[in-house]
């Protein structure tokens, strides 16, 4: 597995990659029971390297990369789906997958993927009743919250406040202050100084297929500015809070 794991990161061409995942892929299904935390890190960790999210590889992020990454979440997915409940919690193959989960939520190849993403980031926290976890997966949705596509940020704060309000019952007095000034006001500050315009930066909006979902905004044209998508992103938040 090193080795066709160290392909699939080194590979300069697409074609040569999706040829790797393939393979890859096959492995999964036939022998992926039998596999050991560490074999898990390296496979997690190639797949994160072709998922898009331009801070991993800028150049991976381009169009011609595309179906790569495509290819590389649908191995992801039979990760999650098949051999989830096999990991042992709070392990390092956990952490990679919630890592990875994150890396697919920045890619600017399709934005299904990264709404898909999204879910799966709740999906492995809930499996997993280690408190390295939960807090993984919510700094992950902090991070994406803040992210310049309104899908995705509008999935991110949604699936942020369905984590806290599924697990909250379980938290402490301390665990729930640190959740409140650490996550949520985090949250709501960077979105709220977003609406005011008073942090213009943002993420670079590459062309994807932006394909049509619950979370797409559906602005007036008056109201068809990243100003005020930011302030349709805080009432989201606002509703967020009043779980």
């Amino acid at each position: 597995l090193g080795p066709l794991c160290d392909s699939l990161q080194s590979a300069v061409k697409a074609d040569m990659a999706e040829a790797s995942l393939e393979t890859l892929h096959s492995v999964l299904e036939t022998t992926g029971s039998n596999l050991s935390d560490d074999a898990w890190v390296i496979i997690i960790n190639a797949l994160s390297s072709l998922s898009g999210d331009p801070s991993i590889d800028v150049g991976r992020s381009s169009p011609a990369w595309s179906k790569c990454s495509m290819d590389s979440f649908r191995c992801l997915k039979v990760i999650v789906n098949d051999f989830i409940d096999d990991f042992p919690a709070n392990t390092s193959a956990i952490i990679s997958l919630l890592d990875c989960c994150s890396s697919f939520g920045s890619s600017r190849h399709d934005v299904n993927t990264s709404l898909t993403a999204i879910g799966l980031l709740w999906t492995i926290a809930d499996r997993d009743s280690g408190t390295d976890s939960i807090n993984r997966a919510l700094s992950k949705l902090v991070f994406l919250a803040s992210d310049s596509r309104p899908e995705v940020r509008n999935a991110s704060v949604n699936t942020l406040f369905s984590c806290i309000a599924g697990r909250g019952s379980g938290f402490s007095a301390d665990r729930w202050q640190e959740c409140v000034q650490g996550t949520i006001f985090e949250v709501y500050e960077t979105v709220s100084r977003k609406a005011r315009g008073g942090d213009p930066e943002t993420a670079p909006n590459t062309t994807g297929n932006r394909k049509s979902s619950r979370y797409q905004l559906s602005l007036h044209h008056t109201r068809d500015s990243e100003t005020k998508q930011w302030v349709a992103t805080q009432v989201v938040v606002l509703r967020g809070l009043t779980r």
